[in-house]
């Protein structure tokens, strides 16, 4: 049993795969492997994976897609690691990344990390502030909007399965990220970036309907319902305003258009309550999330 396994699922992609799957090899610790799942691809995965020549990469297939939700579990449950760390096919794992979130998991049950997102053509970068998020802060984000990058999630597998891992939705990570607070669990996100995350016009989530599609689905808005009520006792009375999206710019969720009201005064009144117990750090980093809120 290895103490690492990372779980990339894959759907083409073949152009940025070789990359990630380098990067990742690269960074991590000996007792490691990487389990992917080439979820239903037309391209030549198994050709890129020739081509890298490493035994710790383990191939799977199913010949249907069922998206990258249902993929991971798959990964998971053929897999009997101690530690469940998750990759995508077309980013950059940062060198000592695996070192690094292992030491971080000490203190908390899941650790994602800060990225720095980039592009080739044009060649551009944009860290995230490079400031952590605290499990007692984290509630709060995701009341309004979910700012962690999945590709840089880790957790030890009995955490995992304790809330029954991925499951088969579109946002597949802010569900996660959802049941895991709902369950008491403590979500933290280090300081320090471990991973360059690539914008494409090819990726799921720039598609121009993803995240009115994503935030419709009823196990989606059950996550978050089960979640505010759990953590602040209250209704979302707020959840149809506040999801009646598409997209920002960056193809994240975001606050969508209409009159105003709908709920979000009470949200605001909530975010505004608890975050006043928070230090000047946390309510800085805080401020750039609840930003969606502004003028809504």
């Amino acid at each position: 049993m290895p103490l690492i396994t990372v779980l990339m699922p894959v759907r083409n992609g073949t152009s940025t795969l070789g990359a990630a799957l380098r990067s990742t090899l690269a960074a991590l610790p000996r007792d490691a492997e990487i389990a992917l799942m080439d979820d239903g691809s037309t391209e030549d995965v198994p050709g890129v994976l020739d081509a890298l020549g490493s035994a710790r990469v383990h191939y799977h297939r199913t010949e249907q897609s069922h998206g990258p939700g249902a993929a991971t579990r798959a990964l998971m449950d053929r897999t009997d690691s101690e530690y469940v760390f998750r990759m995508d096919q077309d980013d950059i794992s940062f060198p000592g990344r695996f070192t690094l979130q292992l030491r971080q998991l000490r203190g908390t049950d899941l650790i994602v990390g800060p990225a720095v997102t980039f592009t080739t053509r044009p060649v551009r970068l944009r860290p995230e502030l490079p400031l952590p998020i605290t499990a007692e802060a984290m509630p709060l984000h995701l009341l309004v909007h979910n700012p962690l990058c999945h590709p840089t999630m880790g957790a030890r597998r009995s955490t995992l399965e304790r809330i029954g891992g991925w499951r088969a939705v579109r946002a597949e990570d802010y569900d996660l990220w959802l049941r895991a607070l709902t369950a008491g669990l403590r979500l933290t996100r280090g300081g320090v970036p471990v991973l360059g995350y690539r914008r494409h016009g090819g990726q799921v989530s720039a598609e121009p309907t993803y995240a009115r599609t994503a935030l419709s689905e009823p196990a989606l808005r059950q996550a978050y319902t089960d979640f505010v009520r759990a953590r602040f006792d209250v209704e979302p009375v707020w959840l149809d305003r506040l999801w009646g999206t598409s997209a920002d710019a960056d193809g994240d969720a975001c606050p969508g258009d209409g009159p105003a009201g709908g709920g979000l005064d009470v949200l605001r009144a909530l975010v505004d309550a608890r975050a006043a117990r928070l230090g000047p750090v946390q309510r800085l980093v805080l401020s750039r999330t609840t930003r969606l809120l502004a003028g809504r």
